[in-house]
C-alpha cells in the first residue's frame, strides 16, 4: 500500500485562464457525540462512491515511536481480519461490489477508502466500519505483514526517487518528525510487536481522531442516518497528547552528496516556508508556479531548454500543518549539478529583486487555479480535498479561501516573500548521485602503481588540496570543494585526556569549551552574535587525542570567522563568571552519562583496560576533578599545548589555496606560543588474563556488556581489517545481529567496534540485554569468536563489509565540516592529511585470509577483559574470575 508521494507539484499548464468561484454541491458536515466528524457531498455525474476514513494519525504523531513507521503499520494491517470478517474478506466483499479498496500515509494522516458502484453503498458502508473498527491483528498475520512491509521499505531503498527524497528530508530536518521516512527506518522498524501496534491502534485510531468522508451518487437525507448508525457504537476515547518537536530556524546552509546506483543524479534545493494556514502560502504557490510550473517556467526555459543543464524540473512549495518548504527537483547528468545548483540560485535570487511581470503574474494564477479544478474532477479527487482541508485546516471552507488568496497575490507580496525566505542560511541543497564508475585501464596500457590503483570503483575523488607551515610553527591544510560558498576551520591540538594527569581530569574538555566564552577583547556575548548573525557555527571540540575549535561560515564571512576563531585561540579570558557557567554544564553532562548503563560501562572498562595509562580517564573528567580546576589550571594547560608549533589549521569549502593562505596568514600571522611541551606517557598495558568485571547500578532495566581485545594505534595497517570486521559483524544482518538478536533473542542491541588512537586501543563486543539474558548472549557472543578464529568469512560478507566501510567514508567527506576535521586530525596524527580520502582504497585491499590472520593475531579468550553494568540495589564490585 502506497505512502503519500514524496514531493505534492502544485501546479500543471493551462491553456485559458479559469474563472474564479466553486459551486458547491449538497453538502452536509457534522461532528457525531462520539467526537467523529461526517462529511456528506452529493456527486451525481457517474453511479459510483467513494467512501473515505481518515485518521489523525501519521508519521509525526508517534511520539516515543517516532521513527518506526507505526502508522503505516496500523494501515497495513487494518485489512487482516476483524471478528466478522476472516483474512482477505474485506478485499473480496470490495470486489463483489465492483470496487476497489486502498490505503496511504503520509505525516500528519492515515487515510482508508473504498470506490465502488453506488448501488453498494451500504455493503462498502459495513465493510469499511467494520474493519475501522473491529481489527484483530492476528498474530501470524501481524508476523507476516511486517515482513511484508520489511521488503517494501528495503525496495523504497533501492528506488533513486525514494532515497533522493529521504536525503531531502533529513537534511532539510534536524528536529522536526519530518526528518523520518514515514514508513519508518528499517531497522527501527524491526523492533515493533505486536503489543506496540495493538496499543498504537486503541490509542489514536478513536472516533474523536477521525474523519469519514463520502461522495459520490446517494441522497444525503438517505445516506446520514446509515453513517450515524455504523459509527455510533464507535467508543469516545482520551487522545494521548502529542508532542512535535518544531524546527529551529535555520541559521547555515546545509548540503548533501550521496552516491547511489542511478544513471541519473537528483538534485534537490530547498528553503524552509510556512504552514498552510500562513498568508505567505498564496505569494509562494504562485512564485512556484512561475519558476517550475510546466515547460513555459523560468527553470525549465532556462536549465532545460537554453543551458541544457537538467533533464526535467520543476519547482513547488510544500505546505502542511507546520511550517514546510520550498523546494526545486531535477534530474539530470552529474556533471551539472553543481552549473544547475548555481543556476537555480541565480534564478531565485532574480524574484527578490524585481518584480514578475504581469503576463507571468496571470499566467501562473491560471495555472494553479486550473490544478486545482482538475484534481477536482473525480469523486475521490473532491474527496481528497475535503479531507485534506478538514484534517489541515479544521473546516471544509478552504477551497473558497485558497482561490481567494491566490487571486489577491501581486508582484509585490512575491517579492516581499523571495526575500523573506530565500537567504542563504536558509538554504538547504541534496544531490543522489551515480557510483564513481570503476577506472578502467586502456588496451595495451601498463597496470597502474600500486598507490594508484587500489580502489577502482572504491576510490574517493581526491580534492585540490595544499599543505604549507607559518612562521610561527602551525601548519596550514586545505581542501578546495566549490559546491556551495561555504567555508569550514578546524583548528587542532594534540592534548585531550591523553595529556591531562588523574588529578586534573577534564582539564582539557573544561578549557576547550571556555574558548569560546570571552577573549581578552570580545565577551561571550560578542562571540556568539558576530558568528551566528552571518549564519555561521562555532564551537569546541575535545576528547582523547585532541582539542580544539571548528568553524563554518559563507565564504563571504571567511575573514571574519577567522579573526574570531584566532581570537578564541591565542586569547581566551577563562573570565570566573563564564568558568562557574560552564562548570556546571560539564558536570550536569558527567552526572547524565555516568548514570546511564552503557555509559557507565563504558568508563568502567576504560579504567580497567587502560590502567595507570591517560586514556583510563574519561574525557569529561570526574565530579571530582572538575569541581577542582582553577583558572589557574585552565591558563596552564592552554599555555603549554594551545601554541602553533602544536595547531593543525585544515580549511575546507569555496576557496583556492592561494586564497586559504591570504586569510590563515591574515588572522593567525599574529598568534605566538612557546614549543609545544607533551608529557610523558607510559605504554598501554598488556592484559595477561581474561579478567571480568561486574557493576551494579540501581533503577535500571537492562545491562550492558563490553568485552575487549587489545588490538593497534591509528598507524598500524591493521586497522583497515579489523574496521571492515567490525561491519562485517556489526550491520543489521551482520552476524552478531542476525545470530545474537534476530535468532536466539537474547539482545536487544549487539554489535562491535574497534577503538583506534594514537596508542593502541582495542576491539570491543558489546551486548544490551535483559539481565537474564546476559550469560547465554556472552556464551553465544564466545561462539562467535570462535568461528572467526576458526573459519574464513564468505566472499559475499567481506563484499557488503567493505562496501558499508566504504559508503560510510565516502558519506563522511560530503561536507567541508567533515573534510576540514578529517584533513586536520588525520594531520595532526602524523597520517597525511589526506588519509581519509584514500580510505576506501585501503579498505578495498582487504581480504578474506586478512580477516582471519587478525582474528586469530587479536581475539585471545584468555587475554581479555570483560564487563558487565546490570541492574542491582547498590553499586557492588564483584571479584575478577575468569571470562
Amino acid at each position: 500500500m502506497p505512502l503519500s508521494p514524496p514531493l505534492h507539484r502544485p501546479v500543471t499548464d493551462a491553456a485559458e485562464p479559469v474563472a474564479v468561484g466553486l459551486a458547491r454541491p449538497a453538502l452536509h458536515r457534522e461532528t457525531l457525540d462520539n467526537g467523529l466528524v461526517l462529511i456528506l457531498q452529493e456527486d451525481h455525474t457517474a453511479p459510483l462512491l467513494t467512501l473515505q476514513a481518515w485518521f489523525k494519525a501519521g508519521a509525526i504523531h508517534e511520539n516515543e515511536l517516532l521513527g518506526c513507521g507505526m502508522s503505516h503499520f496500523v494501515e497495513h494491517m487494518l485489512f487482516k481480519g476483524t471478528r466478522r470478517r476472516g483474512v482477505g474478506q474485506f478485499a473480496r466483499d470490495i470486489a463483489a461490489a465492483g470496487g476497489d479498496l486502498n490505503a496511504y500515509t503520509h505525516f500528519d494522516r492515515t487515510v482508508f477508502h473504498v470506490h465502488v458502484r453506488s448501488d453498494f453503498f451500504d455493503a462498502a458502508l459495513d465493510a469499511l466500519a467494520d474493519v475501522i473498527q473491529h481489527s484483530t491483528f492476528p498474530p501470524e498475520e501481524t508476523e507476516k505483514e511486517q515482513e511484508v512491509i520489511l521488503n517494501e521499505l528495503k525496495s523504497y531503498l533501492d528506488n533513486p526517487d525514494r532515497v533522493a527524497h529521504y536525503l531531502f528530508h533529513e537534511t532539510l530536518y534536524h528536529v522536526h518528525p519530518f526528518r523520518f521516512p514515514i514508513g519508518g527506518l528499517v531497522d527501527q522498524f524491526r523492533r515493533l510487536s505486536r503489543e506496540d501496534l495493538v496499543r498504537y491502534y486503541e490509542k489514536v485510531y478513536v472516533p474523536n481522531n477521525m474523519l469519514f468522508v463520502a461522495v459520490g451518487d446517494f441522497r444525503i437525507p438517505e445516506a446520514l442516518p446509515k453513517v450515524r448508525a455504523a459509527f455510533e457504537p464507535y467508543a469516545r476515547k482520551p487522545l494521548p497528547p502529542i508532542y512535535i518537536p518544531a524546527e529551529p530556524r535555520q541559521t547555515a546552509p546545509r548540503t548533501a552528496i550521496r552516491e547511489f546506483r542511478t544513471r541519473v543524479a537528483k538534485l534537490r534545493i530547498g528553503w524552509h516556508t510556512v504552514a498552510i494556514s500562513h498568508p505567505d502560502l498564496f505569494p509562494l504557490d504562485v512564485m512556484a508556479s512561475i519558476l517550475g510550473g510546466g515547460n513555459a517556467s523560468r527553470l525549465t526555459r532556462v536549465l532545460r531548454d537554453r543551458k541544457g543543464l537538467v533533464f526535467d524540473i520543476d519547482a513547488g512549495n510544500h505546505t502542511p500543518n507546520d511550517p514546510g518548504y520550498f523546494y526545486v527537483a531535477a534530474n539530470l547528468d552529474a556533471a551539472n549539478v553543481d552549473a544547475a545548483r548555481a543556476a537555480v540560485l541565480e534564478e531565485v535570487h532574480e524574484f527578490g529583486l524585481e518584480p514578475v511581470t504581469a503576463e507571468e503574474l496571470a499566467s501562473a494564477k491560471n495555472r494553479v487555479e486550473a490544478d486545482f479544478y482538475y484534481k477536482r474532477q473525480t469523486i475521490e479527487g473532491q474527496a481528497d480535498a475535503l479531507g485534506v482541508s478538514e484534517i489541515l485546516t479544521g473546516g471544509i471552507g478552504f477551497d473558497e479561501v485558497y482561490l481567494e488568496g491566490i487571486r489577491r497575490v501581486t508582484p509585490a507580496e512575491i517579492q516581499r516573500v523571495a526575500r523573506t525566505y530565500f537567504s542563504d542560511e536558509n538554504l538547504t541543497v541534496t544531490a543522489l548521485v551515480p557510483l564513481s564508475p570503476p577506472t578502467v585501464p586502456q588496451a595495451g596500457a601498463a597496470a597502474p602503481a600500486a598507490t594508484e590503483g587500489r580502489g577502482g570503483p572504491a576510490r574517493a575523488r581526491i580534492p585540490a588540496a595544499c599543505r604549507f607551515r607559518l612562521e610561527n610553527g602551525a601548519t596550514i591544510c586545505g581542501v578546495e570543494n566549490h559546491k556551495l560558498p561555504i567555508v569550514s576551520a578546524y583548528a587542532t591540538f594534540l592534548g585531550g585526556a591523553r595529556f591531562e594527569s588523574p588529578d586534573k581530569n577534564g582539564v582539557s574538555n573544561l578549557m576547550a569549551d571556555l574558548l569560546t566564552r570571552g577573549t581578552k577583547t570580545r565577551a561571550a556575548e560578542e562571540i556568539a552574535r558576530s558568528i551566528e548573525s552571518v549564519g555561521g557555527v562555532i564551537d569546541s571540540v575535545s576528547g582523547k587525542n585532541a582539542f580544539g575549535l571548528r568553524l563554518t561560515v559563507l565564504k563571504k564571512d571567511l575573514d571574519l570567522g577567522l579573526d574570531v576563531l584566532a581570537d578564541c585561540l591565542a586569547n581566551p579570558a577563562f573570565a570566573e563568571k563564564e568558568l562557574e557557567q560552564v562548570r556546571q554544564e560539564v558536570l550536569s553532562a558527567i552526572r547524565l552519562k555516568t548514570d546511564q548503563v552503557w555509559d557507565a560501562n563504558s568508563i568502567l572498562f576504560s579504567k580497567l583496560f587502560y590502567g595507570a595509562h591517560p586514556y583510563g580517564l574519561y574525557p569529561l573528567g570526574t565530579l571530582e576533578t572538575v569541581e577542582k580546576l582553577s583558572r589557574e589550571d585552565l591558563r596552564a594547560f592552554h599555555a603549554r599545548h594551545c601554541v602553533p608549533s602544536n595547531m593543525v589549521l585544515a580549511l575546507a569549502g569555496d576557496l583556492t589555496a592561494a586564497e586559504a593562505e591570504a586569510a590563515v596568514r591574515k588572522a593567525f600571522g599574529g598568534f605566538a606560543g612557546g614549543p609545544a611541551d607533551p608529557p610523558a606517557i607510559g605504554p598501554v598495558p598488556d592484559l595477561v588474563s581474561a579478567v571480568r568485571e561486574v557493576r551494579e547500578l540501581p533503577d535500571k532495566n537492562l545491562a550492558a556488556v563490553l568485552w575487549g581485545f587489545k588490538t593497534v594505534a591509528f598507524h598500524h595497517p591493521d586497522r583497515y581489517p579489523l574496521e571492515v570486521l567490525q561491519n562485517l559483524l556489526s550491520k543489521m544482518g551482520g552476524r552478531l545481529f542476525v545470530h545474537l538478536r534476530d535468532e536466539k533473542a537474547l539482545a536487544y542491541n549487539v554489535g562491535c567496534f574497534s577503538a583506534v588512537n594514537l596508542d593502541p586501543g582495542y576491539f570491543g563486543f558489546y551486548i544490551m540485554a535483559q539481565p537474564h539474558n546476559v550469560e547465554p548472549a556472552v556464551a553465544a557472543m564466545r561462539e562467535e569468536i570462535e568461528v572467526l578464529k576458526r573459519e574464513l568469512v564468505s566472499e559475499e560478507e567481506l563484499a557488503t563489509a567493505k562496501s558499508t566501510v566504504i559508503g560510510g567514508a565516502m558519506s563522511d567527506l560530503q561536507t567541508n565540516s567533515s573534510q576540514a576535521q578529517s584533513v586536520a586530525l588525520d594531520q595532526l596524527y602524523g597520517l597525511g592529511y589526506l588519509e581519509h580520502f584514500h580510505l576506501p582504497e585501503r579498505i578495498a585491499e582487504v581480504s578474506r585470509e586478512e580477516i582471519l590472520r587478525v582474528a586469530r593475531t587479536y581475539f585471545d579468550l584468555n587475554r581479555s577483559l570483560l564487563t558487565i553494568t546490570r541492574p542491582g540495589a547498590a553499586l557492588t564490585a564483584v571479584a575478577v574470575a575468569q571470562a
